[in-house]
């Protein structure tokens, strides 16, 4: 008697853990991988490069803002449609596309 209440418990804690993950997993959805091309402007590294949205949300400056129209890097790449560029005075980011 005492493992089936032990076993209801933890189904019904189990069970309600899924559903708020859930729920917030609806509210906060997670966003898009987005591939960039990334070409340094200052002439170190002539080549452009493929580059991830992760990896310059997580390492670069977001707080940079497009020289043109004054727009910051995160907000850029959060919200950018393929084909869309950003450039500061150093660098240029292009959207290639969602993944």
């Amino acid at each position: 008697m005492k493992q089936d209440t032990i076993a209801k418990i933890a189904r019904t804690a189990v069970t309600e853990y899924l559903n708020q993950s859930e729920n917030r997993m609806a509210e906060q959805p997670s966003p898009a991988e987005k591939s960039f091309v990334w070409l340094d402007k200052t002439g170190r590294n002539p080549n452009a490069s493929k580059i991830g949205s992760r990896r310059i949300l997580n390492t670069w400056d977001i707080n940079q803002c497009d020289w043109k129209n004054g727009q910051s890097l995160g907000e850029y790449v959060k919200n950018c449609n393929v084909g869309e560029v950003w450039r500061s005075k150093t660098e240029m980011l292009e959207c290639l596309s969602f993944d």
